[in-house]
């Protein structure tokens, strides 16, 4: 998890250090956050025996206010796909199954295709697009949002009262 300046080049800057340092973005969400001028990054990497000095890393960067590793934490994560399915007549019903087992739903039905959502922490949406398989064509999958569970910190964009 990154907090930064919401300025530009800081996500540059976090991007080149990551390929710099040998790893590869895997995933990767920011966004504005509760205070004017900040944004919040999620950025999900391979994890090995150098990733605590990536975290420190980023940290140091122009722009950057905080930068934790919350991996070992317990966390809420949750993430968006849109899939591209062939669907033929026949295999129509055994997608709508999936839909409906998986709480996804239908956004586009062509005579062949259908486009199919699915929101989620990224295990519920792999095990989906495995089972869809055989019948898939196109993945657009959007990064991951996570936060720690229970109390928030404090804020460390607004100073005490």
């Amino acid at each position: 998890m990154v907090l930064s300046r919401d300025d530009p080049g800081v996500l540059k800057r976090i991007a080149t250090l990551i390929s710099d340092r040998g790893h590869n973005i895997s995933s990767l969400s920011v966004g504005s956050c509760e205070t004017e001028g900040y944004a919040r990054f999620t950025i999900l990497v391979e994890e090995n025996e150098h990733t605590n000095l990536l975290v420190q890393a980023i940290g140091e960067l122009q722009g950057v206010i905080t930068s934790e590793d919350i991996t070992d934490q317990d966390r809420v994560e949750h993430g968006f796909a849109l899939i591209k399915v062939t669907a033929t007549s026949g295999g129509r019903t055994a997608i709508f199954s999936l839909v409906e087992s998986f709480r996804a739903s239908v956004k586009d039905v062509g005579l062949k295709t259908m486009t199919l959502a699915i929101e989620g922490d990224q295990e519920k949406i792999k095990a989906f697009i495995t089972l869809l398989q055989p019948h898939v064509q196109v993945v657009k999958w959007s990064g991951l949002v996570a936060m720690v569970r229970g109390e928030a910190p404090q804020n460390l964009l607004t100073p005490e009262l």
